[in-house]
């Protein structure tokens, strides 16, 4: 199929039955702005605000670690049988990456 027949800013369905309102993908970064909890926070906050409301059909997160063994960065996400989760910080993290969809 051509880049003629697949415009970039139409809807899109994948084979999962997702429906994406355009076919820009916003990829997983190491956004290296977490604090010394590893909790989301207002940082990441603001900045998944912004690209939630940008024009992008999907939005991956970017590094959240689940193993301190693999850990890139000191500033990275992460959730840790070792640390305590404030599962509220977590839910408004993806109602906030989910808000414009």
């Amino acid at each position: 199929m051509s880049h003629c027949e697949m415009p970039i800013g139409q809807p899109f369905e994948l084979p999962c039955g997702l429906k994406l309102s355009n076919r820009i993908i916003k990829t997983a970064m190491e956004e290296s702005l977490g604090s010394g909890d590893n909790q989301p926070n207002e940082y990441i906050y603001r900045l998944y605000e912004r690209w939630a409301k940008g024009s992008f059909g999907f939005l991956l997160t970017g590094n959240v670690q689940v193993d301190e063994r693999h850990r890139g960065l000191m500033t990275d996400l992460m959730i840790s049988s070792k640390d305590k989760i404030d599962i509220e910080k977590w839910k408004r993290y993806a109602a906030i990456i989910d808000s414009e969809y």
